[in-house]
């Protein structure tokens, strides 16, 4: 059927049912700007009737009866007429007769006569309101989900900091104690004291590693590495916690390992020691082996075994042992302690390392753990001659240091210049960041001990000032080491571009900061 064989009264009859039954919003002007057409849905829409705005020529100042709004409006739709363009989805809010607002996609086109002469134009809208309202609370709910994520990061970064502060004291002490003239009652007091603060310290840092988990903090450093070394040093530590129970521990390198892997050597060794450290808890007799070896239907992927002798876990149990807070009995966690969040620190991060994890037990004869990561293969560095090699400086050679300690924390500036106390070091405190500055621009400091979470300015604003007085004066670079509670992998990268020359976190390792001291003196 074509506009040809109907006659005018129906094709009349036909536009004007789809001009009143149509959603959209339909409104003709002539050239004087008076309203010639106003279908139902613009009605609907604005709350103005036909007979109300027929024949007006004020319509526009009913829809934006703030002036500044409306010349806003007519000033962009004017930009775009002059650019050779059509009005085509121009959107607008406009005020409805009852004081309301709606938001209206505009396309508008010229309407014209036989000979082509302009007559007139009309307007098409769509109420996009509600799509807007819902994109505004979506956007909304999006800030409130990201303010709360951040505010759950910077509380984990923050209790993390707060936490590991006092365990640098608590340690650091028991350190210092273990190194004066103690009788043997005093010497069981301190190894009493010492394996509490380690149970205390490994559980701390089992929730953060939960909680870094959970929110996604954790992301993996990959670097090349010594496959060999890892699992002899992991072989190590473990061994040592075997033998006080009296276990046997054992490594098995199966043929053909690589030398150096490309992987996140840190959190690798995590796993393998948590898993080590899991079976040690629950063997009472026998041994834990730890396996590897190279798949050869798969030659770029590893194989970790750790097995052990011990209690085994119930075959309806061992589908629950990798969520957090779980353990295969209850009465586990009364006999052995822990939270059970081990294995599920373990089970996360070897998904982020993109391998797999399985297990399997009998009860009464043992549990091995397997686990298949990728790897790439790096190259090995050809080993140094002697007379290229690093040689230790003698300590005749070694100089006196300015150190500058900046802490807002006395317990942790009594702990580090008790750590300092028999070296010839001269040692200056500042409490914070601002008063370190101050005393940095008076004074040449050859090493700089910098907390990161301190009041009025923190260690990295002050690392930064002080590079930057650096490079306006001349002076000789300081070396400056961060020493923070703040333990990721983000933040160390963060500190070392940042311009930190070191990165010590808390609870301090003495050995780690002795050695630090020592590098910096033989510079």
């Amino acid at each position: 059927m074509t506009d040809s064989n109907i006659d005018s009264a129906t094709l009349k009859e036909f536009h004007r049912i789809i001009m009143n039954n149509t959603a959209m919003w339909l409104n003709a002007l002539d050239n004087n700007a008076r309203v010639v057409m106003w279908n139902r849905a613009a009605e609907r829409i604005s709350g103005y009737r036909k007979e109300e705005v027929l024949g007006k020529e004020n319509i526009w100042e009913l829809l934006y009866p703030d002036e500044a709004y409306r010349n806003f409006v007519f000033a962009r739709a004017l930009e775009i007429i002059e650019q050779g363009k059509e009005i085509e989805d121009f959107e607008t809010t406009i005020q409805c007769k009852d004081g309301s607002h709606r938001v209206l996609s505009w396309n508008s086109h010229n309407l014209t006569d036989s000979q082509g002469e302009v007559t007139g134009s009309l307007a098409l809208a769509r109420d996009v309101t509600d799509i807007r309202n819902s994109e505004e609370k979506l956007e909304r709910a999006l800030e409130r989900a990201e303010a709360g994520s951040k505010a759950k990061d910077q509380f984990i970064a923050a209790t993390s900091h707060e936490i590991r502060t006092p365990f640098t004291a608590i340690m650091g002490m028991l350190d210092m104690l273990s190194k004066t003239e103690l009788s043997e009652q005093q010497k069981e007091y301190l190894g009493v004291a010492r394996a509490a603060t380690n149970i205390l310290h490994t559980t701390v840092e089992d929730i953060l590693d939960v909680a870094r988990l959970v929110n996604g903090q954790y992301s993996l450093q990959q670097s090349a590495g010594d496959l060999i070394f890892l699992l002899e040093n992991t072989a190590n530590v473990l061994r040592c916690d075997a033998g006080k129970k009296g276990l046997e521990f054992r490594l098995e390198k199966g043929e053909n390992l690589p030398e150096i892997i490309i992987t996140d050597h840190s959190r690798l060794q995590q796993v393998l020691i948590n898993l080590g450290y899991n079976a040690i808890k629950f063997t009472s007799a026998g041994h834990i082996t730890l396996h590897v070896q190279l798949l050869q239907e798969r030659p770029a992927t590893l194989r970790f075994m750790v097995s052990d002798t011990g209690m085994g876990i119930p075959a309806e149990k061992i589908e629950t042992i990798f969520q957090p807070y779980e353990q295969a009995d209850n009465s586990i966690t009364r006999e052995y302690g822990g939270l059970g969040l081990g294995l599920s620190i373990v089970s996360q991060l070897v998904e982020l390392m993109a391998g797999r994890i399985e297990v399997s037990s009998i009860v009464g004869e043992g549990t091995t753990f397997t686990i298949e990561l990728p790897f790439t293969e790096g190259i090995s560095e050809p080993k140094e001659d002697s007379e290229n090699s690093l040689k230790v400086v003698p300590q005749g050679a070694q100089r006196v240091l300015r150190i500058l300690l900046t802490d807002d924390n006395n317990l942790n500036v009594f702990v580090i210049k008790s750590f300092l106390k028999d070296f010839p070091h001269t040692i200056d405190v500042a409490g914070n960041g601002r008063q370190a500055l101050e005393q940095y621009q008076g004074a040449h400091y050859d090493l700089v001990l910098m907390d990161i979470q301190m009041p009025e300015m923190d260690g990295h604003t002050a690392m930064r000032q002080i590079r930057k007085f650096e490079a306006s004066t001349g002076r000789s670079k300081s070396y400056i080491t961060a020493l923070t509670g703040h333990a990721t992998a983000e933040e160390k990268t963060k500190a070392l571009q940042d311009g930190f020359d070191e990165y010590i976190t808390k609870p301090i390792d003495i050995t780690l900061l002795l050695a630090m001291v020592e590098r910096v003196s033989s510079l």
